[in-house]
């Protein structure tokens, strides 16, 4: 069998799994567990560096949605009239792991490499769990007694932004994090090569 035909019967596993997740899949009961771990990582490597912290400018070029973010929530918080209640993106799982790195995410402390699987088996940079099927990524800006305050979500679940004291971080700790980064976005300048 080619490196294709492998990849090819992971991913049917893994729609398979997805499916019918009680099920024990044909296509999966090809692998042993050491077997499908190992796919696993090779694909969180592939993701890491296409998508993730691998390279800076996988993540630098997400400055957009952060600016966006931040932007619109500074408008709200200076009580700006006629702000729209919500924001919605759509794309593709790339840019959504590309996101999630420029927010500072699901980053170890060691960068994925072929030679530290073994290193990284309790690895945060986890795309079967941080960009499943419809993943989704919200932010809500809540009005609180002592100010404003950003929630994140991923997948529904609270997560703790860096930078920020607790999960419903305060806004100027958001905007001491990611303010520069919606400041300094400029596409062009970040894309040439």
């Amino acid at each position: 069998m080619t490196l294709d035909d492998i990849d090819l019967m992971f991913n049917m596993c893994s729609f398979d799994k997805a499916w019918r997740p009680k099920k024990l899949s044909p296509w999966c009961a090809a692998f042993s567990r050491e077997d499908l771990e190992i796919l696993e990582y090779r694909e969180d490597l592939e993701y890491f560096y296409e998508d993730g912290y691998g390279h800076s400018i996988n993540y630098v070029q997400a400055c957009p949605i952060v600016k966006d973010v931040v932007d619109h929530f500074t408008q709200v918080v200076e009580s700006a009239p006629y702000q729209p209640k919500g924001l919605f993106y759509f794309t593709h799982s790339g840019t959504l792991l590309k996101v999630l790195a420029r927010l500072g995410l699901f980053e170890d402390p060691l960068p994925l490499k072929h030679s530290n699987r073994k290193e990284m088996e309790g690895r945060q940079w986890r795309t079967s769990l941080i960009d499943s099927f419809a993943s989704n990524l919200a932010f809500v800006l809540y009005t609180c007694r002592d100010g404003h305050r950003v929630a994140t979500y991923v997948q529904e679940r609270t997560v703790q932004l860096p930078g920020c004291g607790s999960p419903l971080c305060p806004f100027s700790e958001f905007t001491a994090r990611y303010g520069p980064y919606a400041a300094s976005c400029n596409l062009d300048e970040i894309c040439r090569v």
